[in-house]
């Protein structure tokens, strides 16, 4: 994983930020760390730094940071303990943070001792090889392709056919802001289509914190399902149909009440975005 144009690179994602400087009145300045020792570069115009050997304890400020975006795919037991206190003390200060992993246990070297952070998704399988990559269990969204009900392969997450997630409406009538749109643009007004995936991670069930002296309840708002019964790709099992927990947050005060925000974070079972 790097900040290039390669598979596993982050640079498409990374013009999203282009858009929302054209469209809004919002001064976007994104700085770019990776823990590897490798010097790299990225030529978008809202990057103002690159940061190799990147360390959270040492390497910036995090709370001169809005956000703190966290991509993994190394496997392992987590941030040292010098790193990990300075991202919980941003935490604790309202920093905001977004976490991602991929299936199994990629991810967990960056992700998986972070508090709260940790208790709101696997980070490794939890019996049955749930977000592995091959057996009946795994969380498989892939959708047929066009004319081919009855096979599902790797590459189908290319094309043109989503997954659909089904996301938790509130007692308002509404989704969580993550998964609202304009209805000018989605006459459903929810985010209800994401990438499919061949093995999507899992978000684990809701659970509350105490940070500050504010409890906090954390919350899924949305799910995804598991067709099932197919034939798969290469050296997969046929997938079980089931259904996951996909998306889960955490905004310092439950959607639809009001108060103060002790930190705001949000976990996604995949590694996309």
């Amino acid at each position: 994983m790097d900040f290039g144009t390669g598979a596993f690179g982050l640079s498409e994602f990374l013009t999203t930020f282009n858009e929302l400087q054209r469209t809004t009145w919002y001064n976007y300045q994104i700085t770019l760390g990776q823990k590897r020792s490798t010097p790299f570069s990225n030529p978008n115009p809202l990057v103002v730094a690159t940061i190799p050997n990147f360390n959270f304890a040492s390497s910036v400020t995090l709370n001169n940071f809005d956000q703190v975006w966290l991509f993994g795919i190394d496997s392992g037991s987590g941030l040292p303990t010098d790193e990990l206190a300075a991202v919980e003390a941003y935490m604790n200060n309202g920093g905001g943070l977004f976490a991602t992993g991929d299936h199994g246990t990629l991810g967990s070297a960056l992700c998986s001792n972070i508090p709260r952070v940790k208790d709101m998704r696997h980070w490794a399988d939890f019996g049955a090889n749930e977000v592995g990559m091959t057996q009946p269990r795994r969380n498989d969204t892939n959708r047929p392709k066009a004319g081919d009900a009855t096979s599902l392969y790797f590459d189908n997450q290319s094309d043109n056919i989503p997954q659909n997630i089904s996301v938790r409406i509130f007692g308002t009538g509404l989704p969580h802001p993550l998964l609202s749109i304009k209805k000018s643009i989605r006459p459903s007004g929810l985010i209800d289509i994401m990438p499919d995936h061949p093995h999507e991670g899992e978000c684990k069930p809701e659970t509350s914190f105490t940070v500050n002296g504010i409890t906090v309840a954390t919350q899924n708002i949305a799910t995804s399902h598991v067709l099932g019964g197919k034939h798969y790709w290469r050296w997969r099992k046929i997938a079980n149909y089931s259904t996951f927990l996909f998306f889960y947050c955490c905004m310092g005060w439950p959607f639809g009440k009001s108060g103060p925000h002790c930190s705001r974070f949000n976990l996604a079972s995949f590694c996309k975005c």
